[in-house]
């Protein structure tokens, strides 16, 4: 036949074949992308489980407290007295942990539990004057005024405001909590929390 039938003939041919080997690359490749599009599934599977792991093993809060409020009585004024409590990382991880001051969450029915406590009585009317009477003052806020209360760094065992430190998992460190009473004639509340 015709050379130019020949030629189109070859041309087709090459161009289809072409198209296969096109054809079957993009396959080739789809199969690479969908090997890898499996194996991100799985990684973030693994990523979901050991999440999922990490929270059940830190149910409730991370760091427990060997006791939630510490007394140091009544006292004189000018004395230095301190009180310890510990604190207990629950974390499978280590944790840190930082203590300060606050004025936050300090009411009048926590001072009148102590007060009971410390009179042994069951009723408020039994707490003796001027301390029944304080708890119809407004609080003073003790650090602000008085500037009483402090911490002993767990590195410099000096009196801080606040400290930190890194605990170690199932660790447990005792703070002192430290209170330079002040000079004062009357009788006062000293109150203060403890944010950690």
């Amino acid at each position: 036949g015709n050379y130019k039938d020949d030629l189109k003939r070859l041309l087709c041919s090459s161009l289809s074949k072409d198209d296969d080997e096109e054809d079957a690359q993009m396959t080739q490749e789809m199969k690479g992308y969908d090997k890898q599009a499996n194996k991100l599934d799985l990684e973030l599977e693994k990523f979901k489980k050991r999440k999922e792991e990490e929270e059940e093993e830190i149910k409730g809060p991370i760091m427990s407290i060997s006791n939630d409020s510490l007394s140091y009585e009544r006292f004189y004024p000018g004395r230095i007295l301190g009180n310890t409590f510990q604190i207990t990382n629950k974390s499978p991880k280590k944790a840190e942990v930082t203590l300060s001051f606050t004025t936050e969450g300090l009411d009048k029915k926590f001072a009148l539990e102590k007060l009971m406590e410390f009179y042994e009585v069951s009723s408020k009317e039994e707490i003796e004057q001027p301390y029944l009477g304080l708890l119809d003052k407004p609080f003073v806020n003790s650090q602000e005024l008085y500037n009483c209360w402090y911490i002993e760094d767990p590195k410099t065992k000096s009196l801080v405001k606040k400290a930190s430190l890194i605990l170690d998992p199932e660790d447990s460190y005792e703070f002192i909590i430290v209170l330079k009473s002040p000079v004062i004639k009357k009788p006062q509340f000293l109150l203060t929390n403890v944010k950690c």
